[in-house]
């Protein structure tokens, strides 16, 4: 079953990783009917250290387990949540309001997984009968209201999890939310959001040097101090977390470390230097993980007196997160 309002509570004023999760992934026995979908990476974040949430949005409102199946269809230009057998089961309302009300409970949540195809929890592949007949996929109601409230959110299908790469991007996503949620709770100013920048550069990078131009325009126009009123905290979160969405490809933590590779050559000894040069070696070779190279990085700046370089965010993520092959 899912949480309790209290646990739930619970998990969200911990100091750590807080993600919710399809109850189904973690192997609770809550579908229609009366089986799961337990996900090997989704259990592999609990044994990590990862609180997670289980919330089931289905049995939250009532149906129970087993229940009688649903599914989307569309009627009178709107999507429905009605009974695959019993088209007079309609729990459309009670869907879309709990999706609503948990989404106000979700603050301190950085990420949500969901069970793909769902007609509550699917992103996008869930299968939609339309009015003309034609079966196309959108996004469950309960998940729909979840992202049309929290639009900043990191969410992902857990079919969106099947290979390291697309599981680093997420841990990337979700630990780049709560830098910022964290950071914004301080209510900053216009000086201390350049520092925040600063310090998030080469995780931003990692994600595209396009994006990350766009969002030095932006920053360049604001005015070197004063305070951050509500809507440039709202452009810049926009602009930051649509670039950590992107993919972090090989090629552009290649970027990264080549950057690094050229910006710490005059601050390193050559033992230093060599130690680096190898790293970039063996990850352009693909000889090495990105893991493992963040773990040289971290190595130099702890014996360095390089203080930028040990505040960067991507050196702060994570990475044990990702499935051990």
């Amino acid at each position: 079953m899912s949480l309790t309002d209290n646990s739930r509570q619970s998990a969200q004023t911990k100091n750590s990783l807080c993600l919710a999760v399809s109850a189904c992934l973690l192997g609770q026995k809550v579908r229609y009917d009366g089986a799961h979908k337990q996900h090997a990476f989704v259990c592999a974040l609990q044994l990590k250290g990862v609180d997670l949430m289980p919330i089931c949005p289905e049995v939250e409102i009532g149906l129970g387990v087993p229940r009688p199946a649903i599914h989307i269809v569309e009627r009178s230009k709107q999507l429905m949540a009605l009974g695959v057998d019993d088209q007079s089961l309609d729990v459309t309302q009670k869907l879309n309001h709990y999706g609503r009300a948990m989404a106000k409970q979700l603050d301190g949540i950085d990420g949500y997984i969901f069970k793909a195809r769902s007609p509550s929890c699917g992103v996008g592949s869930s299968p939609q009968k339309r009015a003309d007949g034609r079966t196309k996929k959108g996004s469950g109601l309960f998940a729909a209201q979840i992202m049309q409230t929290l639009p900043l959110l990191p969410v992902v299908e857990e079919t969106g999890l099947e290979d390291r790469t697309r599981q680093i991007n997420f841990i990337q996503q979700v630990e780049a939310h709560r830098f910022w949620r964290e950071f914004i709770a301080l209510q900053p100013g216009v000086k201390q959001l350049r520092e925040f920048h600063q310090n998030s550069y080469l995780n931003l990078m990692a994600h595209g040097v396009e994006g990350l131009r766009d969002i030095n325009h932006w920053l360049d126009a604001l005015p070197q101090n004063g305070k951050l009123n509500k809507t440039q905290r709202q452009v810049y979160a926009k602009l930051y977390m649509c670039q950590v969405k992107r993919l972090a490809t090989h090629r552009r933590h290649e970027i990264v470390l080549r950057h690094l590779c050229v910006r710490l050559r005059s601050y390193l000894d050559k033992t230093q230097r060599q130690v680096l040069a190898n790293m970039l070696n063996d990850y352009s070779a693909r000889q090495l993980s990105i893991k493992k190279a963040i773990d040289e990085l971290r190595l130099i700046a702890r014996g360095s007196s390089l203080a930028w370089l040990a505040q960067q965010t991507y050196l702060q993520i994570n990475l044990s997160l990702e499935m051990e092959k």
